[in-house]
């Protein structure tokens, strides 16, 4: 990942799709981790069990901003696949 820019509503829902797509990719082909480019908090890349994927300031106890689930996020040296979604 090279960078993350910030982009306003309208181009984010035209650029994005409201049908499911079920395109995975493994965070293992994914090298950097750049900050988010809304908020500025370090981590843009968190996934919830939903499935959708937000940012964080750090690990553990966050909400997910998508279904409203707290729970301890933590970092990983495992690998996982993340759907492309919105977020």
């Amino acid at each position: 990942m090279e960078g993350t820019y910030r982009i306003d509503d309208s181009s984010y829902y035209r650029l994005s799709s409201a049908q499911k797509s079920f395109q995975k990719i493994s965070v293992e082909e994914l090298h950097g981790n750049p900050s988010c480019p809304h908020c500025a908090n370090p981590i843009a890349l968190a996934t919830c069990s939903c499935g959708g994927i937000h940012c964080l300031k750090g690990e553990g106890y966050n909400e997910c901003p998508w279904c409203g689930t707290s729970d301890y996020y933590g970092f990983s040296n495992e690998g996982f696949d993340i759907n492309r979604t919105l977020g």
